[in-house]
């Protein structure tokens, strides 16, 4: 829908958020992120201390919008991203610029509009005004967007820029950012088929760039084809517990099972997983999501069971009669998934694949 002139007015940096703080109540926690709401809640009762959360979000936002303008205007990397040449920039979704194009065509003719996910404007709008403030880490539940464009270094370039220029402008090198991983959706369309690769990018940022942690909510996600997950309050605990563990200390379990290593043994793949004490199955059933590929490089349904337990680590075996000879595995790769595969934390396995392209640093 093109924008009135009032929706252009209150499409500035100085107009686009509005807020104030206000004692946590069910009066004035409506309009609050439901998973910054347990999160708090989840650090207030870990902590035992007030807990502060802001929350500036923006449904469908890229991460450009959220990258500030010095940055993009000192790195050559982002000139597609300047004036109005972002409403074609191979950075940003078809997606985010199709609906971006439709709303400021009434004013294309005249500059460089403002508008939600123009770069920068998120930032400048909803967190260059925090960064005076002593804020002690963020919550980063982002990506759908992004996700349009299966491009895991490009993927990884934006929102490692977007971590370490947020770090200089809070003057905190090492902030913590909690980001919550895709989660699962039910849906076919095309703009969906890169989760399972924006799911590994944000595993393989958190594991290359310090104090970023990556929340697994692949059992979470929609069962159907709606963007907004259902389940907001386990998403919250897990981060709160992520933080409460990686940031504050406390021995609270946070990890599920992760791929550690893979060997191939005749007709069969061994899976190493670590953080898998106690793993087990939620169904009593044998794992499920998981496949196998041989040289051909075509994955078939594996049939998995777990062997090999040992202290934090566990072995599954994997095997198919479509694949004599597999040489790669992978798990819950796929937009859509129904995992049964847990620790004895009840905490579920992180997807993977063994043919990952490494992300460089």
């Amino acid at each position: 829908v093109p924008y009135s002139a009032k929706d252009f007015d209150a499409v500035t940096t100085d107009n686009f958020y509005k807020g104030q703080w206000a004692a946590s109540s069910p009066s004035t926690s409506g309009p609050m992120t439901a998973v910054g709401y347990y999160f708090g809640k989840k650090l207030r009762e870990g902590l035992g201390i007030p807990v502060g959360i802001i929350h500036s979000s923006l449904g469908g936002s890229e991460i450009a919008a959220w990258i500030p303008r010095q940055v993009i205007n000192a790195n050559n990397s982002f000139r597609t991203l300047r004036g109005n040449h972002w409403l074609d920039s191979p950075l940003i979704s078809d997606w985010v610029r199709g609906r971006a194009r439709k709303n400021i065509s009434p004013r294309l003719n005249q500059g460089s509009p403002d508008h939600p996910y123009k770069p920068a404007f998120l930032y400048e709008s909803g967190i260059a005004w925090t960064t005076s403030l002593p804020v002690t880490g963020v919550i980063w539940y982002q990506g759908e967007s992004d996700a349009e464009i299966i491009d895991n270094a490009q993927n990884g370039m934006l929102l490692k820029t977007m971590i370490s220029s947020w770090r200089k402008a809070f003057r905190n090198p090492e902030m913590p950012f909690v980001m919550i991983q895709l989660p699962r959706i039910n849906d076919p369309s095309k703009i969906r088929a890169g989760w399972p690769e924006f799911r590994e990018m944000q595993d393989a940022v958190a594991k290359t760039v310090p104090k970023v942690y990556s929340v697994n909510t692949i059992d979470l996600g929609s069962t159907n084809s709606d963007v907004h997950p259902p389940f907001k309050r386990p998403v919250g605990e897990r981060a709160g517990n992520t933080a409460l563990n990686k940031v504050y200390g406390k021995k609270i379990p946070c990890e599920g099972p992760a791929f550690k290593a893979f060997k191939t043994s005749g007709s069969s793949i061994l899976v190493q997983l670590n953080q898998a004490a106690g793993l087990t199955t939620t169904d009593d059933k044998e794992p499920a999501q998981f496949e196998i590929a041989g040289t051909d490089g075509i994955y078939h349904p594996a049939a998995a069971e777990i062997t090999n337990r040992k202290g934090d680590t566990a072995v599954i075996r994997l095997s198919s009669p479509e694949v004599k000879s597999p040489k790669h595995a992978r798990y819950c790769w796929n937009r859509f998934v129904t995992p049964n595969l847990v620790n004895g934390n009840q905490l579920p396995a992180r997807p993977f694949r063994t043919d990952a392209p490494v992300l460089k640093k």
